[in-house]
């Protein structure tokens, strides 16, 4: 069903934000048109809302420019990930794409790209050279607008 058809849907039924993205989940097979996200929502996430407003907020208020930024860190362990998870699947609808690199290894770095490829359908998917990969995402990224890019294990900034 059409995401218009399903926002008119929830519209003459009076549904609250959650029950509208609980019912757009429902209807669709996947929450963005571009969607890499190696993971399923945690059904035991509580919190962090304050966070997840923020980090929302930020996005939106850079919208206009380039390519916005914000950065969650922290020492290991405490939950930064998964505040990442959630906030794809809280906000996945504002998006026309979702994607997710883990830049733990550089092999973890050049398989999120080779699955992004995929998903983007880019004719570079196949390609085995790594900065020809790279190339390509990045042409698909500069080229589209309202995507979000969420980089898991970044240490090197200038890795971006």
């Amino acid at each position: 069903m059409p995401k218009a058809k399903v926002l008119e849907l929830a519209d003459a039924l009076s549904l609250n934000e959650p029950e509208i993205r609980q019912l757009l989940e429902a209807s669709m097979t996947s929450v963005a048109p571009y969607w890499y996200l190696p993971f399923p929502k945690n059904p035991f996430f509580i919190g962090r809302s304050e966070e997840l407003h923020a980090l929302h907020n930020h996005l939106l208020a850079c919208a206009d420019t380039a390519m916005p930024i914000f950065a969650l860190q922290g020492m290991g362990g405490i939950g930064k990930t998964q505040v990442a998870i959630e906030y794809a699947y809280r906000y996945a609808f504002e998006y026309t794409a979702l994607l997710w690199i883990d830049a733990q290894t550089p092999e973890s770095l050049l398989v999120s790209l080779q699955h992004i490829a995929q998903v983007l359908q880019l004719p570079a998917r196949l390609e085995t050279n790594p900065q020809q990969l790279i190339e390509a995402v990045q042409y698909w990224l500069a080229r589209h607008t309202q995507w979000l890019l969420i980089w898991d294990h970044l240490e090197d900034l200038d890795m971006i």
